[in-house]
């Protein structure tokens, strides 16, 4: 944690980013089954039923599933852009912040490394440590996602939001 917070002082804005496109993902994720419950409730069931649609339902519809998937796409494009732009801005600064280390070192210290060796160090070990950013905002999806889901499913069906509740954790265990 300390590693983390040390970290997002470099860039803290885009991995904020990075975690918005994230939440807007799941956000969309857990509104698709809205907009798929509209479309088989409102267009597919009535167009059974009685064979005729309304064109204004089928707009609307229409207007639901790709508004949702032009946003899950969003914050998809928001997500891997800004983790990558987060990861190596961070690294960079990083790597910056150790080379002026290195070279406040005094002379005595400098004869005894290899100038050549520490700087492939210092590259390596910045980007190493700055790696921890790049898959965060997506966990921060998955766990969102989780949640949101656990919710809607107790509002749609209270029964079987239950037994989600009961289920997820017991996945998160065998994970």
């Amino acid at each position: 944690v300390s590693l983390l917070r040390n970290l997002l002082r470099f860039h803290p804005r885009p991995f904020l980013i990075a975690v918005g496109g994230a939440s807007l993902y799941a956000v969309c994720t857990v509104a698709s089954s809205y907009g798929l419950g509209f479309v088989i409730d409102e267009v597919v069931l009535p167009r059974f039923q009685s064979g005729v649609n309304d064109v204004s339902t089928y707009f609307t519809a229409c207007l639901i599933v790709i508004g949702i998937g032009l946003l899950r796409a969003v914050g998809v494009v928001f997500r891997r852009s800004y983790a990558g732009v987060s990861h190596w801005s961070t690294s960079e600064s990083l790597s910056k912040k150790l080379v002026r280390h290195v070279m406040n070192q005094p002379s005595m210290w400098h004869q005894r490394h290899m100038t050549g060796d520490l700087v492939a160090r210092i590259g390596v070990d910045s980007d190493t440590a700055a790696q921890v950013l790049g898959p965060l905002p997506f966990s921060t999806s998955v766990v969102l996602l989780v949640f949101l889901t656990s919710v809607w499913l107790v509002v749609i069906d209270v029964p079987l939001g239950i037994l989600a509740l009961v289920v997820i954790p017991v996945l998160f265990a065998l994970n």
